[in-house]
């Protein structure tokens, strides 16, 4: 049986797209032959990744349209310098259960603030409301980043001013259409793109220790695309002009960074009042789920808490993040 750490070994051998017979790849890492038919299908089943053999016995790594991996160095090249200096760590690993878990985990011993972790691949990735976020390898962009802010009240809508600052680099990048569905959701053309999860570490008396995780779908191959329950996109479906993934990475920790800059600043508002122009709900019917009662209304933009505002038949009410979820019809 192959083990889970000597599939990453075979992505890291074969991530240069060089061609090495069968034997050489096992020779380098210790591997038997007679695992070879295990190693393929696990690579596969495990990791969305294909070993192309040819007549030659040569192996190689396989992606549609290529593998384009991460990397710490190259990420932070493309981070502005007036930003760099809020990212004080910057970790890349190949694959990793959550990387929210992990920065939860590193804050219960040390200081996260300003660290980011960035995945190829995740094998138990998480959504809102404990949902699955599927991870396929070196695909889309996972990718959290660990704050600390000095008081609760700064923890109000922060969920929507990161996804404002999110759909604010990929605009910049020039994906076009870009829309926020409250509270957590990136959208183009009403299906998901990505999505934000912010969750709480254990509190300090210096502040508040936050983990927010953004989940981008860049290139989603066919197989992942199969599995998902919801209308959903990629980067790729919007313009064939694709930036690659150490860039999206390099923008996406760029703006939410400097965001939270101006959180600590008590300049969050600046955020909020952005959010109308993303806001895909705004004046849409919708249905309110709160535990198994639902209510029907029309969707009125936010208030200066980040709570969604609900038109009902007897008035105006805010609904929290924590008590809603949201659909439109």
């Amino acid at each position: 049986m192959i083990e889970d750490s000597t599939l990453v070994d075979v992505l890291h051998l074969l991530s240069d797209g060089v061609a090495r017979t069968w034997y050489a790849c096992l020779a380098d890492l210790g591997a038997q032959a007679t695992a070879l038919d295990d190693l393929a299908q696990r690579m596969l089943t495990d990791h969305g990744v294909q070993i192309a053999s040819f007549a030659t016995g040569d192996a190689r790594l396989h992606v549609p349209g290529g593998l384009d991996t991460l990397n710490a160095a190259t990420i932070l090249e493309f981070v502005p310098p007036s930003t760099r200096d809020g990212v004080r760590e910057l970790q890349v690993v190949w694959t990793i259960d959550s990387t929210n878990l992990r920065l939860l985990e590193r804050a219960r011993v040390t200081d996260i603030d300003g660290c980011a972790l960035a995945a190829e691949h995740q094998s138990a990735g998480r959504g809102r409301r404990g949902r699955q976020w599927l991870s396929p390898v070196a695909s889309n962009i996972y990718l959290s980043i660990g704050v600390r802010l000095p008081s609760a009240e700064q923890m109000q809508a922060l969920s929507l001013i990161v996804g404002v600052a999110a759909a604010d680099a990929l605009i910049e990048l020039g994906y076009a259409d870009i829309g926020i569905k409250w509270p957590n959701d990136l959208q183009h053309g009403g299906r998901k793109l990505a999505g934000i999860l912010l969750e709480s570490a254990a509190p300090t008396p210096h502040g508040i220790n936050l983990v927010i995780g953004i989940g981008v779908n860049v290139r989603v191959p066919a197989y992942v695309g199969e599995q998902i329950d919801q209308p959903w996109t990629d980067l790729r479906q919007i313009t064939t002009a694709a930036h690659r993934r150490n860039e999206i990475c390099a923008a996406l920790l760029a703006a939410i960074t400097n965001a939270l800059t101006e959180v600590r600043r008590d300049r969050g508002s600046q955020y909020l009042a952005r959010f109308a122009h993303y806001d895909v709900l705004r004046n849409r019917p919708i249905t309110v789920h709160i535990a198994e009662r639902q209510t029907h209304g029309i969707a009125r933009g936010i208030d200066a808490n980040g709570e969604l505002l609900v038109e009902y038949p007897d008035g105006v009410r805010a609904a929290s993040a924590g008590e809603v979820s949201i659909r439109t019809g």
